[in-house]
């Protein structure tokens, strides 16, 4: 239980609200020269600095456009001169609302703020004058749960509807929000945050171009953390497949409860009652309780301890139909609070994911998907697929993102958990091998881990890296 509120309170943090901030009027220039970030006190930041400077539209070309980008920073609290250390956690989205949240939790350990400037920046796409917001254009949450090639088709039909308005809103400056352009865009940061380095802890979706930026810069790589690592490849439906694996063997420990803290199930038959209970909801037309079975399933399989105190539940209801006991709890726990109608942000991801794959899924091809993922999860296949048909209608990706592999870069800490159902360890052990990392195994609860779970065992070694540069041995765990 006390696990299960832990997460509850952290969901804030892992998925941030995009938040633009304003600063002040009174600035007051702190780096020396033109060619240097301004930075003064932001508006309704306390204690934060804001800044913002200008890149181009397209890098390397003879395109005048320019657009601005957004970024804060936490000044260090010990005698400068201090490094920057660059926050890319989770997105795509604000780097600054990242800041304002770690900054009011306090949960960068003192010796790190004593040696660091902590940045963030709103990556392109968040903010004016490029902010990517379609979300009004169309249905970005159309048929989540397809069962057959009827819903595929619906599925299809209106991603391009919302494909196409986007475009037509947007026109080429919608291909230009991806990583390999946001990676640019840190370099230049680099530059005129005058740095002769970049250190950067990089979680979950945040890892693509913190791994980026070690391929193609490794001479300005500073300390470089990657927490949740996305695979060294942009291809959503690979993802995705392995993502059913790890969510369904998570799915099968939450079932052992049936025959152990339910001594009276059938853990043979149990799985097909969940499958069933979902069929019977979607055929009823029941979208609010299919909701609210889904946000506790949700949550179950994301920690294991969280699952055995939701099994029972869980269980119970997949075989008596009752959601009576789901509500309460989802009404105790404030789970049914939500802010706006939760599409914000994602064609801002749509657009990063489609501009970093080049792959433009079909009718047909989503259909012979979903049976791949039926193969390897009869109860999740279906919510992994619309991830999987993001691209569908989308206009081609202009500069997708390559296979990451480099001998060049300096050696990194690469952390995967044990646990984890959202980035599965594989891709840990993958992007190791890609960058030459040393690989730190976690066996904590959850998704990421650095700084948020007070898992002493890793963030001693995240501090013993980002002050004295010293790596573990590899194969180190931490249990």
């Amino acid at each position: 239980m006390k696990h299960f509120l832990s997460f509850i309170r952290s969901l804030a943090f892992l998925f941030p609200v995009i938040v633009l901030s304003a600063c002040s009027s009174e600035s007051s220039q702190d780096q020396s020269g033109e060619n240097s970030v301004l930075f003064e006190p932001c508006a309704d930041l306390s204690g934060l600095d804001c800044g913002a400077f200008e890149v181009p539209l397209i890098h390397n070309s003879t395109d005048n456009r320019k657009i601005s980008i957004e970024v804060a920073r936490l000044p260090g609290t010990g005698d400068g001169p201090h490094e920057p250390l660059l926050l890319n956690l989770g997105g795509p989205g604000s780097g600054i609302e990242v800041i304002r949240e770690l900054t009011q939790s306090g949960a960068i350990p003192i010796e790190i703020r004593e040696r660091y400037d902590i940045i963030g920046f709103d990556q392109r796409g968040v903010s004016d004058p490029l902010k990517v917001d379609c979300d009004e254009l169309g249905d970005a949450m159309s048929s989540m749960y397809p069962r057959d090639q009827s819903d595929v088709s619906t599925l299809v039909a209106d991603f391009t509807m919302l494909a196409d308005a986007c475009s037509a809103e947007y026109t080429d400056q919608l291909q230009w929000v991806g990583s390999n352009a946001v990676v640019q865009d840190m370099e230049v940061m680099r530059s005129l945050l005058n740095a002769p380095k970049l250190n950067m802890i990089g979680s979950s979706f945040g890892t693509r171009i913190t791994a980026l930026y070690l391929e193609r810069f490794p001479a300005t790589s500073g300390r470089i953390i990657l927490d949740a690592p996305l695979p060294p490849h942009a291809r959503i439906d690979t993802m995705q497949l392995e993502t059913a694996v790890a969510q369904q063997g998570s799915f099968d420990l939450m079932l052992n409860a049936c025959g152990t803290a339910l001594p009276d199930c059938d853990r043979v038959g149990v799985g097909a009652a969940f499958v069933a209970r979902v069929n019977t909801l979607l055929n009823n037309g029941d979208l609010n309780t299919f909701n609210a079975f889904f946000t506790l399933l949700s949550l179950a399989i994301e920690e294991t301890e969280t699952g055995e105190f939701l099994a029972p539940l869980l269980i119970d209801y997949a075989i008596s139909g009752d959601p009576a006991n789901m509500f309460t709890l989802i009404e105790d726990f404030g789970l049914d609070e939500e802010e706006g109608d939760g599409n914000e942000g994602l064609t801002l991801e749509r657009a990063v994911i489609c501009a970093d794959d080049a792959a433009r899924p079909s009718l047909e091809s989503l259909v012979t998907i979903l049976g791949s993922l039926n193969e390897s999860s009869d109860f999740f296949a279906e919510t992994l697929l619309p991830l999987t048909a993001s691209c569908v209608g989308w206009p081609e990706a202009l500069d997708p993102v390559a296979d990451i592999r480099t001998t060049d870069a300096p050696e990194s800490l690469v952390i995967g958990g044990t646990g984890d159902v959202r980035t599965p360890i594989s891709w840990a052990v993958e992007t190791a091998d890609a960058i030459g990392g040393v690989l730190l195994s976690s066996g904590h609860q959850g998704h990421t881990t650095v700084f948020l779970r007070d898992n002493d065992c890793v963030d001693s070694i995240v501090v013993d890296f980002l002050l004295e540069g010293t790596l573990p041995p590899t194969g180190t765990s931490c249990n």
